[in-house]
Order: C-alpha cells, then sequence, then structure tokens
C-alpha cells in the first residue's frame, strides 16, 4: 500500500524520532504514526487498519464497549488467556460449535448445573465413567436400556427395582439372587 511521491506526501520526524506521515498520493493514501520503539499505527487506502504494538497494550474504556466484525476474528495467542467477568456471561452461537483441549478440562460450578439437549446426547468415553453423587435418580419417558459387553453389577444397601407395568428378566448365564 506503500506508494508515496513528491510533493503529496507529508512528513514530520522529532528529534527522537518518532514520526507522523499523511500521504495524500492518489490511490496510496495514507496516515502513518510511528514511536521510535517500534510500535506503529498505520491506516492503508483501503481503510485497513494495522495496529502493531512493540510493548504491552491496555485498553480502558469507562463505560460500554461493542465490538462488531462483519467477517471472521481469529484470536491467536501464545501465552494463558484468562477471562474475568465481574457479574453474568452470556455465550450464544446461531450455528455450531466446537470446543477442542488438548490435555485435560475442569470445569467447577458453585452451584446447579443445568443441560437441556434438543436432540440426542451422545457422551464417549474411552477409560472409566465414574459417577460420585449423593443420590442419582433416571427417568426415562420410554425406555431405559442398561448394557454391558463384559459384567454390570448393581449393588447397594438396598436395591429395589421397580415396574409400573411387565418387568422382564432375561439371564443368558446364571443368576444368582
Amino acid at each position: 500500500s506503500y506508494g508515496a511521491q513528491y510533493p503529496y506526501n507529508k512528513v514530520y520526524e522529532s528529534e527522537a524520532g518518532h514520526i507522523q506521515e499523511f500521504d495524500d498520493t492518489p490511490g496510496y493514501e495514507r496516515l502513518h504514526t510511528y514511536h521510535r520503539a517500534g510500535t506503529y499505527h498505520e491506516v492503508d487506502p483501503m481503510g485497513t487498519q494495522t495496529n502493531y504494538i512493540v510493548g504491552d497494550n491496555f485498553v480502558i474504556t469507562e463505560r460500554n464497549g461493542f465490538i462488531s466484525i462483519g467477517g471472521e476474528c481469529n484470536l491467536t495467542v501464545d501465552g494463558n488467556v484468562n477471562i474475568f467477568c465481574r457479574t453474568d456471561a452470556n455465550i450464544e452461537v446461531s450455528q455450531n460449535a466446537t470446543v477442542r483441549v488438548g490435555n485435560n478440562l475442569d470445569i467447577g460450578v458453585a452451584n446447579d448445573v443445568n443441560m437441556a439437549v434438543g436432540g440426542n446426547f451422545l457422551l464417549k468415553v474411552a477409560g472409566d465413567f465414574k459417577v460420585d453423587a449423593n443420590n442419582i435418580t433416571a427417568k426415562a419417558q420410554t425406555d431405559f436400556d442398561v448394557q454391558a459387553v463384559g459384567a454390570l453389577g448393581i449393588k447397594g444397601n438396598t436395591t429395589n427395582i421397580e415396574a409400573e407395568g411387565e418387568a422382564n428378566y432375561l439371564s443368558g448365564g446364571s443368576t444368582k439372587m
């Protein structure tokens, strides 16, 4: 986007080496501010803005802030990312969402978790699946099937299996009761 021509390009350089440039060259109009440390801000002829920051960057907004991007947005961070919200946080996705984690995922919730699924819910676990709870209640509107390739154990101080309709027990091997 650089194509400055005399007399359209106006450059001011301070004693410390800071530069402000206003380029009015037809087809190459551009604004450029350069700090001697290497940080710069540039707007090219198409209105594309580039902010290159050598040091840290802080954006402080005293009131509301809004970011709207008409195309795609990509965020890449070489270090850690921390997001802190003092009140509620809402994430809404109009189409699909994918979350991939390279190692472990820990989720901590101080109170309840409610999840609603409009279609099927599939959970695949390569290792063990463990549930640690005071009470577990499972309710199915139609059928409730439990299958195990190996042994299926149901153990408790008191074990109740109730059916309002017909109860069938099928055994392909020995039965202990």
